[in-house]
């Protein structure tokens, strides 16, 4: 029996190109920027700090005018169109919040775009017609605005508060390979369209074993029905066990995607267990390439993300690749006990270096000897001190890196065809060769 149910959606994913914040400490105090929108000129800030993690309703906190009505919250950028006024906020480490209010005898027509950015806001009275007088429509790689970009609404006569959501439809005829498999037997391979969301059950006839399922090599969700976006091509295989199996949080992120010149694109998905509560999920990265970061590493940026899927709990980023390296992505979570948890995915990619060090009477100077991790000699590399470039070495033709005693153990970055990969992160890193 064949268990594979198509969907497509077009207008999946909005870009998320984030702002860089820094939280020290998951512990800490956070500032809430809470404003009171009644309209362009009249804006009422409020400033609080709450616990990270803790729910905090700010219906309290809010101006009042008689005149106005609570329409919605934007939250980080993001409109939320069914949070009601009194709604108990989770505390992340960004938290801009926007309450929108309309006058009592008007309604309001809100125009957003798929990622929830706000694009437009118009108030008519009962009866009235509106236009959407946004700029231009946001453009999205392989996507193209609908020819009827709202959907068919009606904005010849507004008879109730609206908020529309603009349409997109594939501008791409490229396709994406995945290989699955629903039971412990025989893999298959299907051709999908990009951005089609793919729904996998396991077969039925394991499902008394069936433990997790693996997304190119990663586990990825313990449920027996599993669905993902295709942006690219995948590897997807259900795993059987005997044994029971505990589901814990998990978090994946695909590599570079390359949607977009000059950013880096990263889709991440993420598992939480039933009783689990989702607190925030994002990137984290550095300007080095190096694996295993967490929120505690030296010089780590945290790019929180504000909307994902929710049929498939997938986010799309688009960070600037000047200051990206080898994003990993994150997800805290409170457990059924109420305690705060992190987890993070495997690096982007894998940062991989080989080194060997050969012994020569070198006259006292030091070589050392570094194969280019992504294949053959390097040609094109810088030597650094933190973040200062050393002078006075020289690469030789079989790849070693050739200079003073001096200058060759200040090495603790080497940045190979535009990589840069720390020293310190390979324990059997040794420079040996001193002339003797």
């Amino acid at each position: 029996m064949k268990k594979l149910l198509l969907m497509l959606a077009f207008v999946l994913f909005g870009f998320s190109v984030p702002t860089l914040f820094a939280q020290e400490n998951d512990t800490d105090m956070v500032d809430v920027n809470l404003i009171t929108h009644f309209d362009d000129e009249n804006e009422i800030p409020t400033s609080m700090s709450h616990a990270y993690g803790s729910r905090v309703a700010l219906d309290g906190m809010l101006a009042e005018n008689e005149d106005y009505d609570f329409a919605y919250w934007i939250v980080n950028g993001v409109i939320n169109k069914n949070l009601p006024v009194d709604h108990e906020f989770v505390i992340r480490s960004k938290m801009d919040i926007t309450a929108i209010f309309k006058p009592v005898d008007q309604h309001v027509v809100t125009f957003m775009d798929t990622n929830g950015d706000l694009l437009d806001i118009q108030y008519a009275n009962d009866g009235e017609s509106v236009t959407y007088e946004g700029l231009e429509y946001p453009t999205k790689p392989k996507l193209m605005v609908a020819e009827d970009p709202w959907g068919g609404a009606n904005l010849d006569n507004i008879t109730e508060d609206k908020i529309l959501v603009l349409n997109y439809v594939r501008d791409t005829e490229e396709t994406f390979t995945v290989e699955w498999k629903e039971s412990m037997f025989g893999f298959q391979t299907t051709e999908y369209n990009y951005n089609d969301i793919v729904t996998l059950k396991a077969d039925e006839n394991f499902i008394d074993n069936f433990a997790y399922w693996k997304l190119n090599g990663e586990i990825v969700s313990y449920n027996p029905e599993f669905s993902f976006s295709v942006l690219d091509d995948v590897h997807v295989e259900p795993f059987f066990s005997e044994d029971s199996i505990d589901p814990e949080p998990r978090i994946v992120v695909s590599d570079n995607l390359e949607l977009r010149t000059g950013f880096t694109s990263h889709l991440a998905q993420f598992y939480l267990p039933e009783g689990y509560e989702l607190i925030e999920y994002g990137l984290v990265s550095t300007p080095h390439a190096f694996d295993d970061i967490t929120f505690d590493t030296e010089g780590v940026d945290r790019f929180q993300g504000d909307k994902f899927f929710g049929p498939t709990n997938e986010f799309l980023m688009s960070l600037d690749e000047e200051d990206v390296t080898n994003p990993r992505a994150y997800l805290v979570y409170r457990d059924t006990l109420g305690q705060l948890g992190t987890v993070y995915s495997e690096s982007s990619y894998g940062v991989v270096a080989e080194r060997e060090i050969e012994e020569r009477d070198l006259d006292d100077m030091y070589t050392m000897w570094i194969i280019n991790p992504l294949g053959g000699y390097f040609k094109d590399w810088t030597a650094y001190e933190d973040d200062n470039a050393l002078t006075g070495l020289e690469v030789r033709s079989d790849g070693s890196i050739y200079g003073p005693e001096d200058v060759i153990e200040a090495i603790n970055y080497v940045e190979i065809d535009g990589v840069i990969y720390p020293i310190s992160d390979f324990e059997d890193t040794v420079v040996v060769g001193d002339g003797s």
